[in-house]
């Protein structure tokens, strides 16, 4: 290489790095205007979200300060009370009413005064309850209001009251100090307790009748990923008395006995007479519970860029995407929530938000068996735990802080505890390769704004996803990482899960996620051009010219043959409908953007190359290697899937794609597609650069011979990459016994091919996922197929547009799956 020729290598390279150091410096930097790409629509907001904006730390401090003054009552810091005092346990955004809300950002009323929900402890009164106050105006409060009686019917009482954090440290206090003190050589010689080695882990609810304030506690051993470290030791607590001096242990539970307490326990332990199964120390970072990577570190995984810049925007708490617009917040109870979401400049919904996520377990102990979950009680706002960049989102999001008031009487910061940002899929939104009248292309890439944070509740880290697509979607979307919850396994415990570990039982349980969704909506493609006319062609002779017309349909009214439709037409027997020429290009059915270029979408570079290998048609990456081939009647398949070098499928394949259809024409009432029969593999299309696949995916020819004595070839009708999915794999933000984070990028392994055959355009994907999983995925895009909209048409399915029927349809899609695990075949 000359020596020139490398200077100018390294000065571009150098500029690269600059940039790219340049941009993770400066973005998510919030609150306040990020400067992006200028978006497709006017801001015209004009500080009317603030509406919805959550409360400042300055403006909690005043809420705070006014209700110390105001109440006539000592408030305790609820970081250091005791059950017999009052506190603050929380202040929050009161969110106007809604009609309020809307009068005023419709230009027809004034903004609503700024207010505060605060919740309050009284438990220094001769009846101690639960308290909620209305405060305002912010940011100077002169008024407060009870709302208790307005929201529940009536006085909370006290014991119904979510634990504070305080409230645990005190738990744990009397466990160690007035509870393992009374069985010394258990504690000792079993446990092994050295005044620090248990972890104890709440379960919930509180007791089994009104009035109750007893809890479960199961013992773990404290060291990483303590959730899956049980030692078969549970404790009963009561804590219902506001004196902790009268606290008490109302049973106890070790391997399969229960005891009256810890003395009765030790009593039985020196004699000789229970039942000790001792568990194996495990080391400080957990061993098999760690989140210290397992394999050594590869070559980098793929990244996403922004060529252009975002094609977001956001102003204080609102954000502006394409054709979308919305103000977000977080409520310190119930999580990520969004408020005015409009489309086009619609309102399409006043408030979108996750309300609760409820867990229920089963197990052989009583902890497990007894716990239902229920998270808004401990605060999914309040754990919402700081974003890792690059691994939580991408590197070039934008992570915002949020504030928040619970359990203490100051207000904390969870530094970049939101993110915001776009996200290529890595498939088409929508894409038609037309084969049968005229050959043509059309397509767009899945694109999509995502809002994210992670709660990190005790074991579970939730993954909360609010995602805008450029087709008018909106999808909320959760998943559940960190931990399992454990019992400890004996006796008959394989009945209640799955061995985890040598005395770890991962129990089985049930999440419910509940959403408020407030909407507020109505404040060249043939196929969606029917023209009323369908032909039943008899073409079962061999001879073509004894083919025969067996009826005709046209606008709800069968014919003997064309004859006699015509003679009907000529008489004036018929009601015709007269549907309008349709341009060229299809008019809306037609493939082209609808809107102007704006910026790119973001791409996905591979900083150090691929991390698969392609030879032939075997394909090796990270832990897994398989080969690959197509049929030409049932599309992609998968033959010698491996990981870690053990076969785990013999094969996995495509094998059929079933469509049944429903209309009151004749020509949709009777049809059932098997694709199949068509050929899946045969109308594999070819892939375009960028939109089908990754710019950066490799690309790779299909041949085939079908309808001809010459072999055909489909250029760039399979495509292999990674992709990062913009998400964690796993991940966990330890916030109880010690304070550490672990994660994994979601990277996988995509295999695609796109058969188009007809109207539909599937999308087929094996992809390969680090944890040893593999998804076989097909959706399915294109055009629909329609009938002519006449008569009770629209029992069938929904008008598209004035002549057209778009037709209800059940799709049905067959793999083959012969797994091969161990040794041992199964074919399902």
């Amino acid at each position: 290489m000359h020596v020139r020729t490398l200077l100018i290598v390294l000065v571009l390279a150098l500029a690269t790095i600059f940039a790219l150091v340049c941009v993770l410096l400066t973005r998510g930097r919030a609150p306040g205007t990020c400067q992006h790409q200028p978006p497709e629509q006017e801001d015209t907001d004009d500080g009317q979200s603030l509406v919805f904006a959550d409360l400042t730390p300055e403006e909690m401090a005043q809420v705070v300060r006014y209700l110390r003054g105001s109440l006539g009552v000592r408030l305790v810091d609820a970081s250091r009370a005791e059950p017999s005092d009052s506190c603050i346990a929380s202040v929050e955004l009161q969110v106007p009413a809604k009609a309020e809300v809307l009068q005023f950002l419709d230009g027809a009323g004034a903004r609503p005064p700024r207010e505060a929900l605060a919740v309050l402890y009284f438990g220094n009164q001769p009846e101690p309850n639960v308290t909620e106050y209305v405060v305002g105006p912010l940011p100077t409060p002169a008024y407060h209001r009870d709302v208790t009686v307005q929201k529940y019917g009536g006085k909370v009482p006290y014991h119904r009251r979510p634990t504070l954090a305080v409230e645990y440290k005190q738990i744990a206090a009397f466990l160690k100090s007035r509870v393992f003190t009374t069985a010394p050589s258990f504690m000792r010689q079993v446990m092994e307790y050295d005044g620090a080695s248990l972890a104890a882990l709440t379960a919930a609810p509180r007791g089994f009748q009104s009035g109750d304030r007893i809890t479960w506690f199961v013992l773990f051993q404290n060291v990483s990923g303590f959730f899956v470290h049980p030692v078969g030791l549970e404790v009963l607590v009561d804590h219902s008395s506001l004196d902790i001096s009268q606290w008490a242990v109302s049973r106890v539970f070790y391997n399969g006995q229960y005891y009256r307490d810890m003395v009765q326990l030790e009593s039985a332990y020196v004699q000789g007479r229970i039942s000790v199964e001792k568990v194996g120390k495990a080391p400080r970072d957990g061993d098999f519970s760690s989140m210290k990577p397992r394999a050594p570190a590869a070559a980098l995984f793929p990244l996403q860029f922004e060529p252009q810049g975002p094609r977001y925007s956001i102003r204080n708490n609102h954000v502006l995407f394409q054709a979308w617009s919305f103000a977000f917040g977080m409520s310190v109870h119930r999580g990520l929530r969004l408020f005015d979401v409009r489309h086009k400049g619609e309102r399409v919904a006043y408030e979108i938000s996750v309300q609760e996520a409820l867990s229920v377990y089963g197990s052989n102990c009583p902890g497990g068996m007894s716990t239902r979950y229920m998270d808004g009680s401990f605060g999914i706002g309040r754990y919402a735990s700081p974003l890792v960049r690059g691994v939580d989102c991408p590197y070039l999001a934008t992570y915002l802080d949020v504030h928040y008031l619970a359990h203490s009487q100051v207000s904390r910061v969870s530094k970049s505890a939101l993110c915001i940002f776009e996200q290529n899929l890595g498939s088409p939104l929508r894409r038609h390769y037309s084969n049968l009248q005229s050959l043509y292309y059309g397509g767009l890439v899945n694109s999509a704004l995502v809002v994210r944070s992670i709660a990190t509740v005790g074991n579970y880290d939730y993954v909360w996803d609010f995602i805008f697509y450029q087709n008018g979607a909106i999808e909320g979307k959760v998943q559940a990482t960190g931990y399992v919850t454990s019992s400890f396994l004996h006796g008959d415990g394989l009945r209640y899960g799955n061995r985890v570990w040598e005395h770890t039982l991962g129990t089985i349980h049930t999440h419910s996620i509940n959403y408020k969704v407030d909407l507020d909506v109505g404040g060249s493609g043939f196929f969606v051009h029917p023209v009323g006319l369908e032909v039943l062609v008899d073409h079962s002779s061999l001879d073509i010219s004894q083919w025969a017309v067996s009826r005709v349909f046209y606008n709800g009214q069968y014919y003997r043959d064309m004859v006699q439709l015509e003679s009907a037409y000529v008489q004036g027997r018929i009601s015709v409908e007269k549907v309008g020429k349709a341009p060229r290009d299809g008019d809306f059915s037609s493939m082209k953007p609808r809107a102007p270029a704006a910026a790119l979408f973001p791409l996905q570079f591979e900083p150090q190359g691929p991390r698969y290998s392609i030879r032939n048609n075997h394909v090796l990456f990270q832990a897994w290697s398989f080969a690959f081939g197509m049929s030409v009647h049932r599309g992609l398949r998968l033959f010698d899937v491996r990981h870690k070098g053990e076969r785990v499928a013999y094969e996995i394949s495509v094998q059929e794609a079933l469509s049944v259809y429903g209309s009151n024409c004749p020509g949709g009432m009777s049809t059932r597609y098997m694709d199949g029969s068509f050929g899946i593999g045969r109308y594999a299309s070819p892939l375009v650069r960028g939109v089908d696949c990754p710019y950066l995916a490799t690309y790779l020819d299909v041949h085939y011979l079908a309808h001809s004595q010459v072999s055909r070839v489909s250029k760039s009708a399979l495509c292999i990459f990674e992709q990062n999915l913009g998400s964690p794999l796993r991940r966990h933000y330890s916030n109880l016994q010690s304070l550490y984070y672990g994660g994994l990028v979601n990277s996988a392994l995509v295999v695609r091919s796109i058969a188009t055959v007809g109207n539909y355009d599937y999308v087929w994907d094996f992809i390969f996922y680090q944890n040893g999983a593999i998804e076989g995925k097909v959706q399915a895009t294109g055009y629909v197929t329609s009938s002519f909209l006449h008569g009770d048409g629209l029992r069938y399915g929904n008008r598209v547009w004035e002549h057209t029927l778009g037709t209800i349809r059940t799709h049905s899609i067959n793999y083959k799956v012969d797994l091969d695990v161990g040794g041992r075949s199964g074919y399902c």
